[in-house]
Formats: structure tokens, sequence, C-alpha cells
């Protein structure tokens, strides 16, 4: 059989996927067989053996029952201890025939005695009959002692039937023990050959599996190792398995090509990302320009010079800042100069409802930032939390050195915060990149802009009817070397 199996399992070298499946069927086959035949001969026997357990005990019980309390009971009747109709002896026949009963659905070797045992009832019962007559006549003692001694003979005879009984179905089980224990060992042979098979055929099957497969994808492991490690140059030389040819040219000619693409991809999606950044960024001044003209025309028609003349320059030195001749990175101090100016503006238009504090650390003044990442954050603050919110509140700005050498920055206000499912919601947004549909493009431009460049992201906490609080973690002392940082 060993080599019935060798033969039928390896003689398709080629073929990985049947051999496996092949190997794992006889394998389980193997295993399965004999635990299902031993487990199904012992659920057999030991069925066996409880009905044989619970006919003995059944037998026994009747035994006692005629022996031991019919007779005593019989004897008070007659002796005139107790009257006939005062006894339990109805009870106890009942419960004998019913007993003798059950043994009779339960048997088919000892049917014999059963039977012989049910007939000697009958007897006993008409014996039981007679006596309760006399009694209950007052006929003479002589003949009630007559009767009772037949009836003592009936019960004598159904006690010792089902002793022969019990003996016999203890024979019964003396031999179901011998042949339980026979099936043991034959099981346990079987088993035993079983296993020796399974083992000679895993280590076959462990020897072709590593011959063919194994090797080969330890190689192709190490040569991955290899390109994680920055080895472009490492190679997998040809496999013998038909599967494997493919996936080793396709892994070489990775390597030949990865480096190339690696390179490409960088230098493309660094453009595109940078120019996708530069068109969103355009999006954050226009409707606020719209609405600062028509505040400085508003003011004008009002004869609010002294007011419109500090908008007009908090105007003009945020649109200085804010183009900053196409550069991208200006000093802290120019950014907060940036976001000054807008919210002088904005409390012109806001000054009832809005209140501001902007507190920057004085060691922060020159090192340089990626302009316009606080404007938006105060936008947003203004406009979905200030205005939202009945009564107005405080946007506060501030920044500090770290002693990691970071420097952290927070906008936060006291308007009208989110629920924990819309915070949760925006999160969700900012850290999967997906564009607001309807609002808040400033807060997603921020984001996306610092994990471009500095591989960051905003940290967002807020709570409803308590206020917004969002910043953002950067290193101090970086800069685009491509680029000449604006001072202000």
């Amino acid at each position: 059989m060993i080599r019935y199996l060798n033969t039928t399992i390896f003689r398709h070298k080629g073929s990985i996927r049947t051999m496996l499946k092949q190997s794992y069927r006889t394998i389980i086959a193997a295993m399965i067989i004999p635990t299902v035949i031993m487990t199904a001969s012992m659920m057999l026997m030991t069925a066996r053996y409880d009905d044989l357990i619970e006919n003995i005990d059944k037998a026994a019980e009747i035994r006692d029952i005629a022996k031991n309390q019919f007779s005593g009971e019989i004897w008070n009747i007659v002796s005139g201890k107790m009257d006939f109709m005062e006894g339990s002896q109805g009870e106890m026949m009942q419960q004998m025939e019913e007993g003798l009963a059950e043994l009779e659905e339960n048997n088919a070797h000892t049917a014999r005695y059963v039977v012989a045992a049910q007939r000697a009832s009958n007897t006993l019962r008409s014996y039981v009959d007679t006596l309760r007559f006399q009694t209950m006549n007052q006929e003479a003692v002589s003949l009630q002692e007559s009767t009772y001694r037949d009836i003592t003979g009936v019960v004598t005879l159904i006690h010792t039937v089902l002793e022969q009984y019990i003996n016999e179905e203890l024979i019964n089980i003396s031999r179901l023990n011998s042949r339980i224990q026979m099936v043991a060992v034959l099981v346990l042979i079987f088993t035993a050959g079983i296993l020796m098979m399974v083992i000679y055929f895993a280590v076959n099957s462990y020897q072709y599996l590593r011959d063919s497969i194994h090797n080969p994808i330890l190689k192709l492991q190490e040569m991955t190792r290899a390109i994680t490690d920055g080895n472009l140059d490492a190679r997998v030389t040809g496999s013998a398995v038909a599967e494997m040819i493919p996936l080793t040219k396709s892994l070489n000619h990775m390597a030949e090509r990865l480096q190339q693409l690696i390179d490409e991809r960088i230098e493309v999606g660094k453009d595109l990302q940078k120019a996708e950044m530069r068109a969103l960024q355009a999006q954050i001044t226009p409707h606020f320009v719209y609405n600062t003209l028509e505040t400085i025309i508003w003011l004008a028609e009002q004869e609010r010079n002294e007011e419109l003349v500090d908008i007009a320059m908090a105007f003009t030195e945020f649109l200085r800042i804010s183009l900053n001749q196409g550069k991208d990175y200006v000093e802290v101090s120019s950014e907060q100069k940036h976001v000054q100016s807008y919210l002088s503006i904005q409390s012109a238009r806001y000054n009832r409802i809005m209140t501001y504090n902007i507190d920057i650390d004085p060691a922060l003044e020159k090192e340089s930032i990626l302009k316009l990442l606080l404007q938006p954050l105060v936008e947003n603050a203004i406009y979905h939390g200030i205005k939202n919110k009945r009564g107005g509140g405080q946007i506060q700005v501030l920044a500090r050195k770290n002693e990691d050498n970071t420097m952290t920055f927070t906008v936060s206000d006291s308007g009208i915060g989110m629920l924990p499912e819309q915070l949760e919601r925006l999160r969700f947004r900012l850290r999967e990149g997906i564009l607001p549909e309807f609002s808040g493009f400033g807060l997603y431009n921020v984001n996306r802009r610092i994990r471009l460049y500095y591989n960051r992201e905003l940290e967002i906490a807020s709570e409803f009817g308590k206020g917004t609080s969002i910043c953002f973690t950067l290193p101090c002392g970086e800069k685009n070397n491509d680029e000449t940082v604006c001072s202000g």
C-alpha cells in the first residue's frame, strides 16, 4: 500500500497543487478511519454494557421486593397483624410486573428467564386474590396458612428464576468485556500500522516539498530581503518547479526595473502633489478678498475713515505675506503678522461676537515654516466655531518651542464645537485624504501640505458647546533648500 501511495502521489512532480491535495487527503483519511472505527465500536459495546448493568439492577430490585418485602407483607396479613386492605401488596405486585415487562423488552438471549418469572408472577397474583377472598370471608386460618405457603413457594420460584437471570447476564458481561478487549487490541494494532504508514509518507512528503518547493521559496525570500535592504542587484537562479519559474522570472525583472520606477515615481509624485497643493492654496483667499473689499466699501459709505485705514493697511500686509514672491516658506514672525492682519480684518466684521489672542514664543520668530498654515485654521475657527455659537467666543493662537527641538502651533476657539460622531468623521476624512464636499477646504489643504512637506498631520480635539482645538508639531531648523525663506 505504501508503494501504491508513493507512485500515486509523487508521480506528477510538475503539479504541486495536485500533490499537496493528494497528500492531505491521504493523511486525513489515514487518521480518521481508525478513529471512526474505534469510536463506533466502543460506543456500541458501551451501550450494550450499560443495558446489561441496567437489566441486572432491575432484576435485583424485583428479586428483593418479592423475597423480602412482599413475603413479610403477606405474613402480616395471615397472622392478623394487618388487614388485607391496609397492606401494600397490590402496589408491590404492580411494581414487579412492570419491572418484568421492562426486562422482557430489553432482552433477547435471556428472555426465557423473564417469561418464567412473568408466569410465576401471574400465579402469585391468583394466590393473592385467593387470600383476599379468604380474609374478607373470615375463612379458617388453616386455609389462609395453606395459601400463604403457596404464595411463599411462588415467591421462592421468582427469586430463583431472577437469580439465574442475573447470573446469565453476568456471563454476558464477561463475554462482552472479552470482546471489548479484543476489539481494543485490534484497533491498537490497526492504528499503529496506520501511524507507521503516515510517518513514512510524511517523511517522503517533507523531502519532496523541501527539494521542490521549500528551497526555491527560501531563495526567493532571501532575494526579497536583499531588495528590501536596498540591494537591487540581487537575482535568483531558475527553479525546477514549473509553478516557480514564472515567479522567479518576474521577481528578477522587477528588481531590474524597480530602481528606475522608484526614482521616476518619486519625482513625478512630488511635482504632482506640489502642483496640487499650490492649486488648493490658491482656493484659500478669494472669498476672503471679496468679503474684505465689501467691508472696506461699507466703512467708506459709513465714513468710518480710521477703521477703513486700519483695515486697508491690514489687508495690504495680508496680501504681501500671502504672495511672498512665490516662495513656500516664511519665518514664524511673518506667519504671525499674517494671522494678525487676518484677525484684524475679521474683527472689524465680527467685533461683536469675536475676540482673539495671539501668543507666539519669541524663540520661534526666526524659525522657518511653510506659509499659510495658521490662517486657514483661524478662518475655520471663525466660520465653523464662533459664528455658529450664540454669543460668539474667543480665538487663541499659540506657538511653543519644545525640548526635543520641535515647535507646536495651536489654534483653539470657544465656539460651538463638534459632536463625537462629527469629530470622528472629520478625522477620518483628513486621515484618508478625502476632499470635502462643501466646506472645510482650508483645513483639508493645511493637513495635506503638512503631510506632504513634513510627514505629519493635524491633531484635532473638540467638545460640543465648548469649542475646538487644532494643533500640529513641526521640526525646528528645517526648510526647503531650493527656496529662500522670506522674513516678511
